[in-house]
């Protein structure tokens, strides 16, 4: 009974750091980032079944475990770099002001926690807890880019039961329902000082008047996916993994401040709405046995980011302008694979990736999601302490391609120059069996 109090005290515990803590990483603002043992292979390892993390990636995999197992993990997450300004400017070619928005990442924690069980020789079940997206990216207010965006945040707590069946000695199969909890925040600058210029009030002209406005919103929506297994021989595993996309709309509000006095009766706070659908996606991965030493991994996984077209806020008070924010995003791709070592009780992993971004033109790219085409490089161990005992680490290091914006906002001021960027993980797990 104390074990078992422990485990809904630990999931708990995961939750509440998932609904403080989320940072987009693998494609726009998806967070493969689900446990420490599968980073050492850059998560291409997912056909070995071998973590109870198999709840996310292919539930199917809960067959293989053997047993009932209790996993934790918290990736530590590093994203750290700058944008340099090449001429950002007003619509009349004027250069706008401000500096190049410092360092917009922090260190973030990313746990999750996942449990599964066996029922009968057969069957299995079990359930995970953790945040399939995230994203959070934070400029200097003043920057040159502040009215293309200072600040954004998307978090996501995902509980996701799942069930797995042997068909077989082959064939396993497997399902699970997602109830999702989101929460997005925009905030950015707007340049009254131009809207006053355009109506000839007097002492007004472009950055004269900068106000803030803060945008917020939540849902809770429901989702699916679903896992095959196959034992091509008793060398080679296959798997195929499908998860749901998940419609969401965020209703909150907008807090405005700075507003010029002319303006207020328009622009005050009040509620708003936003549909923002998240992708769907579909992996196909394989593990082979060289040897009982050694063994390599591999996945493919395609994100339907092509749904994403526009962000558009609606206000309450139709007075107020719809602010549309542009995406046209394509589908991306992330292909993996890992290479395995094991000697005695510990297991020796590297990998590599190559991580395709959804934003995949200039003018497409704004600071509230600066992402770009990256490559991966990671190591781990897991070493086996006794037989309930499993501990992991691992390291991974994102080499991200410059990224050129020549995004213009609504106001048509243009943002022009390059993020830099570079992300690291720092990941550690502990697994129970029982």
């Amino acid at each position: 009974m104390d074990t078992a109090h422990n485990f809904v005290r630990m999931g708990a515990l995961v939750a509440a750091l998932l609904m403080a803590n989320n940072r987009g990483l693998a494609g726009a603002f998806t967070l493969n980032e689900q446990n420490a043992a599968g980073i050492g292979s850059a998560f291409s390892e997912t056909a070995l079944a071998s973590s109870p993390a198999t709840v996310f990636y292919n539930p199917a995999g809960m067959t293989y475990l053997g047993g009932s197992f209790a996993t934790s993990s918290v990736n530590v997450i590093c994203m750290h770099g700058g944008f340099e300004n090449q001429g950002s400017q007003y619509q009349s070619g004027a250069s706008i002001g401000g500096g190049n928005g410092g360092n917009p990442g922090k260190p973030t924690p990313v746990p999750s926690f996942f449990y599964t069980r066996p029922l009968g020789a057969k069957a299995a079940w079990g359930v995970g807890v953790f945040a399939p997206f995230g994203l959070a990216t934070t400029w200097d207010s003043n920057w040159v880019g502040r009215y293309h965006g200072i600040a954004s945040e998307l978090k996501t707590l995902n509980l996701n039961p799942s069930f797995a069946y042997r068909v077989n000695k082959q064939l396993s199969l497997g399902a699970g329902c997602s109830l999702q909890w989101s929460e997005a925040t925009l905030k950015n600058a707007i340049d009254f000082g131009l809207i006053g210029y355009a109506n000839a009030i007097p002492s007004f002209f472009p950055g004269s008047h900068d106000a803030v406005a803060r945008v917020r919103g939540d849902d809770l929506s429901g989702g699916w996916n679903l896992g095959l297994m196959w034992d091509v021989s008793p060398q080679t595993r296959i798997g195929v993994a499908y998860r749901s996309k998940i419609a969401n709309r965020l209703e909150g509000n907008v807090q405005f401040s700075n507003v010029p006095a002319a303006f207020a009766p328009i622009f005050h706070d009040q509620g708003t709405s936003v549909a923002f659908d998240l992708p769907e996606t579909l992996s196909i991965h394989f593990a082979h046995f060289i040897n009982e030493r050694w063994s390599i991994t591999g996945d493919f996984t395609r994100t339907s980011w092509s749904i994403v077209k526009n962000i558009e806020v609606k206000f309450k008070d139709p007075s107020t302008p719809m602010n549309s924010i542009p995406q046209n995003w394509r589908d991306s791709v992330m292909v993996g694979c890992g290479l395995q070592y094991r000697k005695g009780n510990t297991t020796w992993k590297i990998g590599g990736a190559y991580d395709q971004s959804p934003v995949y033109k200039a003018h497409l790219r704004l600071p509230l999601i600066p992402d770009s085409d990256k490559v991966w490089a990671t190591v781990g161990f897991e070493r086996r302490v006794s037989d309930r005992l499993r501990l992991s680490a691992g390291y991974a290091h994102f080499f991200m391609k410059s990224g050129a914006t020549s995004f213009v906002d609504a106001q048509t001021h243009v943002l022009r120059g390059h993020f830099n960027l570079a992300v690291e993980i720092l990941a550690v797990e502990a697994s129970w069996g029982f």
